[in-house]
């Protein structure tokens, strides 16, 4: 129990969130006619009007039961509302224009078109220049009768903006020519990155580029004409050859001669092309095709190497080690324990490993940073807790997203460790799992030096917003008109909602004595990254870098805002070696031991909230 006097607790501190997969549909019918409705005003909507309709749209409500609701507030004295929610949302009224790309059709948005909707006071028109990340992926519709390929564009300098839609495929199957497919994203490319962009409804102009394509493996290969991940020749990374065995692909452990971008155009290794002609984004000049698409962390590392090696760990055998069925239910009850603990920014909650073919990224990805090295150290033999943590010290050096570029040693360690756990993997899991996945943590520690922390180049957003896409789509007719509105109707909001307080207290309560001259405090503070709560799962934050404090509430002192806590005792690393746990954010603290009420109020302090740093997870540990 994380009350106890005598339980010890390991604290691990997270830089950014996951947001969960997000689920329901709209209940909404659009086609590509327009539909007269009463004008609306581009400036000055109330606050009440803005929720209202960000409400509508994330909830999917249907043209029939906005007008009914917009009709009864109307009645009730809404009369500056609109009537329908064609108006509130702003929906197009335009006939759009697709393009045949065999077996189906595509819609372009465009990325000038995207970026000149935007406020004249948006953030890019500080940036020095319009930078890029690129996502492109097969999103199966209604079983599989349809699939949707989005296109979709991500701030490069800013990873706190909404990826956006530049374009999408929409047929039966994946388009069969990826070139005539791309066709209007490689010419609008080569056209802003030659001339530059206008950005904002100022017209800014900026200068152009893509910073990477960040891609699951089969998306990647198709968008660059190159071997999928079964072939031989299919590392984008290093020429490495892989072996058959038993009908898989078998690599080494180590990595054979880098790729280069001449390498690539001039068809180095004829094997690891499908053609010998530019196919693809190939046909932008600009990009290197080789350091500039990356490894994505998220099919990479989670889906890929932790959910391969926690199945086998589960259900399968390992060398010299398989986990009985005592075993099996003390993982499951000590994992499934563990979910009160995590913080609210993490979506999915540990669950049994029985569950383990339904877990989704945000789970593995909790694990491999956060809950594993707890759960290896108590469940598994010493051997694989030690493998385990060359793969979680490196992820955590990696994964640090304090800065925007990480710091070289922290790198050059990764990179070690990562070779060390790859070299090792057969001792544990057998030559046979060395496959694409495993191989290519060779090089994670190379895009992290290219693009900065392992959340800069992850998938998860992109994957994030494509649920968004599909919640949006309803019916298997006119994919792409629905697409088209519910875009613009995100865009809209986006351009009226005002953003959040850096800062914010909300839920009030009583304190139990007067503490700092208030008899009340509040119990969550939402600040721009993350959540603290007065609770066991969100109440634990690290102050200045380096003081772990358990939070009571939150206050306002002498016109200061700050928080109400207590600060734990001196941390002390939970382990030693790869490397000391203190310098990837692991802690352990003894729990707090009070002789009474008294005792308790002696040791509460107030800190600022400008000293907070980092949220912690707080993990119960020992007796």
């Amino acid at each position: 129990n994380i009350e106890d006097a005598q339980s010890s607790n390991i604290r691990v501190d997270f830089e950014d969130s996951d947001s969960g997969e997000i689920e329901g549909e709209m209940v909404d019918s659009d086609s590509s006619e327009s539909t007269e409705s009463d004008p609306v005003e581009d400036c000055g909507f109330s606050e009440f009007r803005i929720k209202l309709a960000n409400i509508v749209f994330e909830e999917g409500f249907s043209d029939r039961a906005t007008k009914r609701i917009l009709g009864l507030l109307r009645w009730a004295g809404h009369e500056d509302l609109p009537k329908t929610r064609v108006t509130l949302l702003k929906t197009p009224r335009d006939k759009i224009v697709t393009r045949s790309v065999p077996p189906g059709e595509y819609l372009h948005f465009g990325i000038e078109k995207f970026l000149l909707t935007l406020p004249s006071n948006s953030p890019i028109k500080d940036f020095e220049e319009i930078s890029l990340d690129i996502n492109m992926d097969g999103l199966p519709v209604f079983g599989k009768t349809q699939k949707l390929w989005p296109i979709q564009g991500a701030f490069s300098h800013d990873k706190t903006l909404s990826p956006f839609l530049i374009g999408a495929y929409s047929g039966p199957k994946d388009p069969k020519d990826v070139t005539l497919f791309l066709e209007d994203f490689i010419a609008e490319c080569n056209k802003l990155i030659l001339e530059g962009v206008f950005v904002t409804k100022s017209r800014v102009h900026k200068s152009f580029r893509i910073n990477m394509f960040c891609c699951d493996a089969p998306a990647r290969a198709m968008i660059s004409g190159t071997q999928y991940h079964r072939g031989h020749n299919a590392c984008p990374k290093c020429d490495q050859i892989a072996q058959e065995i038993s009908n898989r692909s078998v690599y080494a452990t180590c990595s054979a001669n880098p790729r280069t971008d001449d390498g690539f155009r001039g068809r180095l290794v004829p094997a690891h092309h499908h053609s010998m002609d530019p196919i693809g984004i190939e046909q932008i000049p600009s990009i290197d095709m080789v350091k500039q698409i990356a490894l994505d962390p998220m099919h990479v590392v989670y889906l890929g190497v932790v959910r391969r090696f926690s199945r086998q760990l589960y259900a399968e055998s390992c060398i010299n080690f398989k986990l009985r069925s005592a075993g099996r239910t003390h993982l499951n009850n000590f994992y499934s324990s563990l979910a009160p603990f995590i913080p609210f920014e993490f979506a999915r909650k540990p669950r049994s490993f029985e569950d383990l073919g339904d877990w989704k990224a945000t789970e593995f990805r909790l694990f491999s940073l956060y809950t594993g090295v707890v759960t290896f150290q108590i469940i598994f033999p010493e051997s694989f807790f030690n493998h385990f943590l060359l793969l979680f010290s490196a992820l955590r050096l990696l994964s640090n997203a304090t800065n925007p570029v990480l710091p070289p040693d922290n790198i050059q360690t990764a990179k070690n460790l990562l070779e060390q756990y790859v070299s090792e993997y057969p001792n544990f899991y057998g030559e046979i799992q060395v496959g694409y996945n495993v191989h290519c943590l060779l090089h994670i520690a190379d895009c992290a030096n290219d693009f900065g922390p392992l959340p800069y180049f992850s998938a998860f957003k992109f994957e994030n917003f494509m649920q968004a896409i599909k919640k949006n789509i309803r019916k298997k007719h006119q994919l792409l008109p629905q697409l088209n509105n519910r875009n613009a109707e995100k865009a809209f909001l986006d351009s009226i909602t005002r953003p959040t307080p850096p800062s914010q207290f909300s839920h009030e309560f009583k304190l139990r004595r007067p503490l700092f001259g208030g008899n009340f405090a509040y119990k969550t503070c939402s600040f721009s990254r993350f959540r603290l709560t007065a609770n066991q799962s969100d109440g634990c934050c690290l102050i200045r870098g380096e003081i772990p404090v358990s939070i009571i509430g939150f206050a306002e002192r002498e016109g200061c805002q700050g928080l109400i806590g207590q600060r734990y005792g001196t941390p002390t690393p939970f382990f030693l070696s790869p490397i000391n746990s203190l310098l990837v954010g692991v802690m352990r603290v003894e729990d707090f031991s009070h002789d009474g009420e008294e005792s308790f109020y002696q040791d509460v302090e107030f800190f600022p909230l400008c000293e907070v740093t980092h949220k912690m997870v707080r993990i119960p540990y020992g007796s």
